[in-house]
């Protein structure tokens, strides 16, 4: 059985930057929405969230011991420079590849994290 992510996995992402943005003076809002796009599209069940730091976590298991043996993406935005950095992990945790993006929903950025991902499109 495929593991589905509870919807209260992504509220408390949104809470995290909501967080960020209103308590902290943060420039988050357009990671809270990608979030929050992933969040309603068809990925936000099989799209596990994490945080650290600012940057999103996204991988495709639940326990953190096992995402360190699987490929992960962080994705950061950087409100100076209005764009989100792509990193790309490997096992352990190791940046195999960085970019630096306008949009990561763009559908050319997305498809290049859901192939790291190993997930379809």
């Amino acid at each position: 059985m495929e593991f589905i992510v509870p919807t209260d996995r992504w509220e408390d992402i949104d809470a995290f930057y909501e967080e960020l943005i209103e308590d902290y003076g943060w420039r988050q809002e357009p990671m809270r929405a990608f979030a929050s796009w992933l969040a309603s599209g068809p990925y936000g069940q099989v799209l596990v969230p994490s945080t650290s730091h600012e940057a999103l976590g996204l991988s495709t298991v639940s326990a953190f011991e096992d995402r360190l043996k699987r490929p992960m993406v962080f994705v950061l935005y950087d409100g100076h420079r209005r764009r989100f950095l792509v990193r790309y992990l490997g096992p352990d945790l190791q940046e195999l590849r960085r970019e630096s993006v306008d949009a990561p929903d763009a559908p050319e950025v997305f498809a290049r994290i859901l192939d790291w991902l190993g997930l379809p499109r």
